[in-house]
């Protein structure tokens, strides 16, 4: 099977009602998926961005896209939606979710409160959080979700995580076979799809692409890491140009590796507090206010090193204060480590700045 294939064996299968929409990597799919629903990711732009009349103009566009979204239908065929707080635009989302209901497709929202920090007590926190989430689920959807669900879908879900994992260790070859922009098309395809027909149609073309000796691209291309929250999946695809000549190695992102890269605790404990100890320990975004210093930047160490990354490009979506407060800390990481940084800030859809990223590219190649 070929890349090709895959996508179009995805495009002719349907998802599985009822679905059930998802904004931030901090919620546990598993949950709702052991209550009957198919999770769908949120994450790429609604095109309906300026929709959006009702929040204030100082929150992202992710926001604006999402609620611009609700108000013009997009996501009516979902049941519900589930945030969780992850900042206070997101949050603001849901303050105006609740506040003009009677507008919105779907009308039902729920919003998670995640701790920022994790260790014991904001596990046990997260947990009380997450079957509260549970109860409100089963009242008024009339569904039930036992531990026996939730073991079944925690060991659906790792199934994905592992075919994840070993499609980013094929981009740490000296010359990958795949492509950044592929990578992110395979990422957008697994959070839109059932999680068993993903595994069982990726499976076969990563067996493929493992097997292959080829690269993607030829040789001589320098190796880009995409840092940050979500970005605009079209700055992959002006890296990865003929004549930009960069390839995109890894996304130490939202819609990347901080989507998968859960760590593994077994399946010997109760599951919702295994779901809150993974989730609350997987690799940070800096709404961890308390681990930005601590873990985010020797993460972002690691992950140049393994990944072999020249240059790294840090995406930042406007008005997104949490990107802004962890920029410096990533600034002097990468300066320590003598890699090349590049800042954009954009929105999640829309043009990118092309000419920079080329001059970036050269200027590491020089």
């Amino acid at each position: 099977m070929n890349f090709d294939q895959f996508k179009q064996n995805m495009r002719e299968l349907q998802t599985p009602e009822p679905v059930f929409g998802w904004l931030c990597t901090y919620t546990p799919e598993e949950i709702l998926h052991a209550a009957g629903f198919t999770p769908v990711g949120i994450r790429r732009s609604s095109g309906c961005e300026a929709e959006d009349v009702y929040l204030g103009r100082n929150m992202c566009s992710f926001v604006h896209s999402i609620f611009g979204g609700a108000l013009n239908g997009k996501y009516s065929g979902m049941k519900g939606i589930v945030t969780a707080h992850g900042c206070e635009c997101l949050r603001r989302l849901y303050d105006g979710w609740k506040e003009w209901n009677s507008m919105l497709k779907p009308e039902f929202a729920y919003q998670l409160n995640v701790p920022v920090t994790c260790n014991d007590l904001s596990v046990d926190y997260f947990a009380h959080n997450l079957r509260s989430f549970i109860k409100v689920l089963e009242d008024t959807f009339s569904v039930s979700v036992t531990d026996e669900k939730l073991h079944a879908s925690i060991k659906l879900f790792d199934k994905t995580r592992s075919l994840l994992a070993r499609l980013s260790s094929l981009r740490e070859r000296d010359n990958p076979p795949v492509s950044g922009q592929q990578a992110a098309e395979i990422l957008d395809i697994c959070m839109n799809s059932d999680r068993e027909s993903f595994n069982a149609q990726f499976e076969p073309l990563l067996a493929e692409l493992e097997k292959s000796s080829a690269g993607i691209f030829s040789s001589g291309r320098s190796r880009i890491m995409i840092f940050g929250g979500i970005f605009n999946p079209d700055i992959a695809r002006c890296i990865e140009k003929e004549e930009t000549g960069g390839i995109v190695v890894c996304e130490g992102t939202c819609s990347g590796l901080r989507y998968h890269d859960l760590p593994d605790s077994g399946y010997n404990e109760d599951p919702v507090l295994m779901l809150s100890r993974r989730y609350l320990s997987k690799s940070p975004c800096p709404r961890m206010s308390g681990e930005i210093a601590d873990k985010i930047s020797p993460d972002l160490t690691g992950l140049t090193k393994k990944y072999r990354v020249e240059g790294v490009i840090y995406y930042i979506t406007k008005y997104c204060e949490n990107h802004y407060w962890e920029y410096p800390f990533i600034r002097d990481t990468l300066e320590q480590n003598r890699i090349p940084l590049k800042r954009i800030e954009g929105e999640i859809a829309g043009d990118i700045p092309e000419r920079e990223i080329k001059s970036f590219i050269e200027l590491i190649n020089f």
